[in-house]
């Protein structure tokens, strides 16, 4: 202050002193010198004023009293110990929401801990779940509930050998935006379920360090929820559920480890058996009970749908298994082949890299009228296997070859109509109708085109068959006294047969039993041209009650050479003689007085 006194007089007393123009002009330049230097000493003593605020005192994060520390922007999760299952917990020092798990491995077990109930209702439903995690081994199964069971996600595997930080951390993070819209998810006190899977089944625990569990914000935008198809029931596979009765019997599973992400599945073949003495002939495993009522009408049909990545060299099978009723005595009978399957890559798969596959189902569905009584807890098991050839002598192993593993998706199971049948010109003419999905072994159909049919004979090995099932009868056949009915098709081979061949018609569905329901036509010389087949089945047919009732009937053709010893040793392999396939057209049957 002694120096603005200072200079303030000094300029009074040379403003006083200074008379002149030219003086005045000085002294208005010294004037404005002397004001800039009083602005800043000004300046300098104002700041000598102000006090400088105290340091903060520092958090202590182990003061439970204390403030929590925000690390995320987001909501924090905390887990609940005391409704855990398979799991303890023991919470990390210095960490605001930090745990050690320890997993049990009792195989069978459900492994799952709760977070604690949200106490606000969150404002974005916007979220990822993310936080960080160590563990020495691999969780081969995470999945996320929402405040329970009946709402669950499937997330795959959480992997130990992956990036870490330098304390040995690493992160997790996975979207929950659509799942929060599908559930109505983010009220207060809702909850999230987290289920564990270890890798190991040996019986010693697991553990699992996980912290810095939140909520945060993301940007990934809502999809359109699309209207459910009243016709699609989506199949899927859980280990984490009671048994049920078909599963008490036959097991859940055997010879498949599978992992879950959302609707797709990534299954590898293993052999359960570890005692060299017992043989293991099954890969399989079996769909959760459906959960709404199968309504397939009169005109309609009803397929297995799924897609698949498969990497093998060798066609290889897949089977389908009904489980139709609690005593489940016919467990045998409802058996569904499609065999000569190929490695997704040959099956014209999408630009992904998925193959689409599609069976029908119909014929035993009907028969058995599977999933109209849900009590029972329809099911359905899924094997898999190699066909056999004089390279695979152990179809039943196929992880001792090069299918190791197989990927499905959106396995479902659609209804749809069946096609219109083919208005003959006369009445008393149906066409029987070949599909992509018609059950088949050791035959692929290599082109439809207006009821023309070319087939292509595989390699079967020593007990190998070629046959091909039509897709069922699309009507009811009537057939008075004095009629007959014919199966009649036009043929021709594909590369020449030096040799007579054999067609032999089976009848099936409707439960008929396979003694006594075949025709035979035997032998069969070679044409170049078109050749025309017509055989008499009516008495097969009426002792059978074939077709007659309702549209769950098929009719399977299979193709064979007429043994010749020393000559035709195996007929069952025609394309071991040159007799590589077939054309057909033409296919129907026909009523006629007689």
């Amino acid at each position: 202050m002694e120096t603005k006194n200072f200079f303030i007089a000094e300029l009074l007393r040379i403003k006083k002193a200074m008379s002149s123009p030219m003086w005045r002009f000085m002294s208005l330049g010294v004037l404005f010198v002397f004001a800039c230097m009083l602005g800043a000493c000004s300046d300098d003593d104002e700041k000598e004023l102000v006090k400088e605020p105290e340091p903060e005192t520092p958090v202590d994060p182990d003061d439970p009293n204390g403030p929590d520390i925000p690390q995320r922007d987001g909501t924090a999760l905390f887990l609940d110990a005391a409704k855990s299952s398979g799991i303890s917990l023991t919470e990390l020092a210095g960490e605001t929401n930090g745990y050690q798990l320890s997993i049990q491995t009792t195989d069978g077990s459900k492994y799952y801990i709760p977070t604690v109930g949200l106490k606000d209702a969150l404002a974005n439903k916007k979220v990822k779940l993310t936080f960080e995690y160590k563990c020495t081994e691999d969780i081969a199964q995470f999945n996320i509930g929402y405040s329970g069971e009946e709402n669950m996600n499937y997330f795959g595997k959480i992997e130990a050998d992956v990036d870490k930080d330098e304390d040995g951390w690493a992160p997790y993070s996975v979207s929950l935006v659509q799942d929060i819209e599908k559930y109505r998810w983010g009220n207060v006190d809702d909850w999230l379920g987290f289920y564990l899977q270890p890798a190991t089944k040996t019986g010693a625990p697991v553990t699992f360090e996980l912290r810095n569990i939140y909520l945060e914000k993301t940007d990934e935008q809502v999809e359109p929820v699309e209207p459910e198809d009243p016709n699609k029931y989506p199949l899927s596979f859980s280990s984490n559920r009671p048994s049920t009765a078909f599963e008490n019997k036959f097991g859940r599973a055997d010879g498949i480890e599978y992992t879950r992400n959302g609707d797709e599945y990534h299954i590898t073949f293993v052999d359960r058996h570890y005692d060299a003495t017992q043989s293991h002939n099954e890969h399989m495993f079996a769909t959760d009970p459906l959960t709404k009522m199968l309504n397939v009408g009169d005109n309609q049909k009803v397929e297995l749908v799924f897609k698949y990545k498969a990497s093998t060299q060798y066609p290889w099978q897949f089977t389908t298994f009904f489980q139709v009723n609690e005593e489940l005595a016919i467990f045998n009978a409802t058996v569904v082949d499609c065999q000569n399957m190929k490695a997704s890559a040959n099956a014209n798969p999408d630009s992904e890299g998925w193959a689409t596959y599609r069976h029908d189902l119909t014929s035993m569905v009907k028969l058995y009228k599977w999933g109209q009584d849900l009590s029972v807890s329809p099911q359905i098991r899924l094997r898999f296997r190699l066909m056999r050839s004089a390279e695979i002598t152990d179809p039943a192993h196929p992880e001792k070859y090069d299918f190791k593993e197989i990927d499905l998706k959106d396995v479902h199971l659609q209804v749809g109509d069946m096609p219109a049948p083919i208005e003959p010109e006369d009445p008393n003419v149906l066409a029987l109708i070949f599909s992509e999905s018609s059950t088949k072994a050791n035959v692929t159909i290599d082109k439809i085109e207006d009821g023309q049919y070319t087939l292509s004979f595989a390699a079967g090995g020593g007990h190998g068959e070629h046959f091909i099932e039509t897709d069922v009868l699309a009507q009811a056949l009537t057939v008075a006294d004095n009629q007959k009915i014919e199966l009649v098709f036009d043929y021709k081979s594909v590369g020449k047969i030096e040799y007579p061949w054999q067609f032999t018609a089976y009848l099936r569905g409707g439960g008929i039993a396979d003694n006594g329901n075949t025709i035979d036509m035997q032998p069969i010389e070679y044409k170049g041209d078109w050749g025309n087949i017509r055989m008499d089945i009516t008495d097969v047919l009426k002792a059978k009650q074939w077709g007659l009732s309702v549209s769950t009937y098929k009719m399977r053709f299979r193709f064979r050479l007429v043994r010749q010893n020393g000559v035709v040793d195996n007929p069952q392999c025609p394309e071991m003689y040159g007799f590589n396939g077939i054309e057909l057209k033409n296919v129907k049957l026909e009523i006629k007085d007689k």
